[in-house]
């Protein structure tokens, strides 16, 4: 009987691992949200372009979001202290880049202008990107309905 127990135990915690192992990670954005769109588009673009994918992060979607509601508060676009934003929301990392952009348009619409900036485009192309965080906060953008997103990208070490 002491054996049949131990058996079920062993198999049980097996199966437990497995399931941590192999379960699929929990969506960082709700399907179908700007978020959402912009990450498909993003790593459809780096596939493309035999770039690695990004997957998303929640400590750079925190630090996304602060900035994003930093910037409404402002109604202007600008990095700030970008480095010492993403060391203390993410921690130490081997690159770090940042894209801003304020559009009344759709995720698309702000890919694009990213893209027909050479600056902005270097960012998107920086094969070293493992992480993303993403906000597109919605908001009165100097008297329109925009969204103002913040895109955060680093390389692990």
């Amino acid at each position: 009987m002491f054996a049949r127990l131990l058996l079920l135990f062993f198999v049980v915690v097996l199966v437990l691992v497995a399931l941590a192992i192999f379960a699929p990670p929990a969506r960082a954005y709700k399907y179908h949200s700007p978020e959402w769109y912009l990450l498909r588009d993003l790593n459809r673009y780096r596939r493309a372009h035999d770039l690695s994918t990004v997957r998303p992060h929640g400590d750079l979607n925190r630090a996304a979001r602060h900035w994003s509601a930093r910037l409404v508060e402002l109604q202007f676009l600008r990095h700030g202290k970008f480095a010492g934003r993403i060391e203390r929301f993410y921690g130490p990392c081997g690159a770090a880049g940042e894209v801003l952009a304020a559009t009344p348009g759709t995720a698309y619409d702000a890919f694009k202008l990213w893209l027909a900036s050479p600056s902005h485009r270097e960012v998107l192309d920086f094969p070293g990107w493992d992480r993303v965080g993403i906000d597109a906060r919605f908001c009165s953008w100097r008297g329109l309905p925009s969204r103002v997103w913040v895109v955060d990208f680093v390389k692990d070490p």
